[in-house]
């Protein structure tokens, strides 16, 4: 009497055919999820300096005010004088991004800003004011697992 059922090569063979199927997807996968948080930085930045150059338009143009979000959460809104000087942007700056939750896609425990010119770490972006300069820095990992940064300057000419 001949039974049904797969010989223990057939299911050998399945299984070892399953086993390359993963793990080509998770090196696939692993290169997906790179890209996107590499992504995530570059976009962070752009954002940030795009922002920034439209406000202080907006103070060369004649508005006296800028409403930018706040450390304090509860008083959600801050109305930054046009006058205040750059370091004082700056700081403004950066609680504007971090209560926007701008966060690191490497580390999503961190804000995606480093405070006032420190070492940024991979993912995060910094802000660093001197003069009437502003330095926009962020730092994410190439494809090859390194760490790469793209830094633009904004000239503050209000």
């Amino acid at each position: 009497m001949r039974q049904k059922g797969f010989t223990l090569i057939e299911l050998l063979v399945v299984v070892a055919i399953i086993g390359i199927l993963v793990a080509v997807g998770v090196v696939a996968y692993n290169g997906y999820t790179g890209a996107a948080k590499r992504n995530v930085v570059k976009s962070n930045h752009k954002m940030i300096v795009n922002l920034i150059n439209a406000e202080f338009k907006k103070c060369e143009i004649g508005e006296t005010h800028l409403k930018i979000k706040s450390w304090h959460l509860a008083q959600n809104i801050n109305d930054i004088e046009c006058r205040m000087d750059t370091r004082y942007m700056v700081a403004a700056y950066t609680a504007h991004f971090i209560n926007e939750g701008v966060n690191d896609p490497y580390n999503i425990n961190q804000f995606g800003i480093a405070f006032r010119c420190k070492v940024t770490n991979v993912g995060q972006t910094s802000l660093c004011d001197s003069g009437n300069i502003i330095t926009v820095k962020s730092v994410y990992l190439n494809s090859d697992n390194n760490n790469e940064s793209m830094t633009s300057t904004i000239i503050d000419e209000r």
